[in-house]
C-alpha cells in the first residue's frame, strides 16, 4: 500500500504525518511522489502507523487489515456519537419513562404480594401516564428549549423584577 493511501486512510494531512513521524513535509511529499525512502525514514514512518518496517515496505495484508480495523473503530466511535447529540429534553423524557416503568413495576409487584388494593396501580397510571405523554410531546415540539411564545422581553423583565 502506498504512503499516500495509508496517510489518507488515517485521515492525516501531509503536515500531520510529518509532525507525527518527525520528518519534513518535503520528505513526505517526495516519498508520495515515488522517491525511495531511506532506512531511517522507513523506521520513522512505520512507527507513525504503528507497524513494523517490513510491513511498511512490503505493504502486506496485515497493514491493510490494521488500517481497516482502525477505520472500523473510528466508525464505531463516530456511530456511538449520536448518544451525545440527543437533546437534553429527550434525555429527560427517557429518564422520566424509566422511572415510570420502574415505579409501576414495583407497584404491581407490591399489589400482588402485599395487596395494596388494585385501584392504586390504576390511579397512579391514569395520573402519571398523561404527564409522561405531555413531557414527550413537549420534547417533540421543542417546548422545553424555547422561550414561551407571546411573551416579549419587557414582560419577562417585569416578571423578573426588572423595569
Amino acid at each position: 500500500m502506498e504512503l499516500k493511501q495509508r496517510r489518507l486512510d488515517n485521515g492525516w494531512s501531509q503536515q500531520q504525518l510529518a509532525e507525527i513521524s518527525g520528518l519534513s513535509v518535503r520528505t513526505v511529499q517526495r516519498i508520495e511522489n515515488g522517491e525511495t525512502p531511506g532506512l531511517e525514514t522507513i523506521k520513522a514512518l512505520s512507527a507513525s502507523f504503528g507497524i513494523s518496517s517490513s510491513e511498511f515496505q512490503n505493504g502486506s495484508n496485515a497493514v491493510q487489515e490494521h488500517t481497516h480495523m482502525q477505520n472500523q473503530n473510528s466508525k464505531i466511535v463516530h456511530d456511538l456519537g449520536f448518544l451525545a447529540s440527543i437533546d437534553r429534553a429527550w434525555k429527560r423524557v427517557i429518564i422520566h419513562f424509566a422511572v415510570f416503568a420502574f415505579f409501576m413495576t414495583w407497584l404491581v409487584v407490591l399489589d400482588r404480594f402485599v395487596g395494596l388494593g388494585g385501584d392504586i396501580v390504576g390511579i397512579v397510571a391514569v395520573i402519571w401516564g398523561p404527564l409522561l405523554a405531555y413531557h414527550a410531546i413537549s420534547a417533540l415540539n421543542g417546548m422545553g428549549n424555547e422561550p414561551i411564545k407571546g411573551v416579549d422581553e419587557d414582560t419577562s423583565d417585569k416578571a423578573r423584577g426588572k423595569t
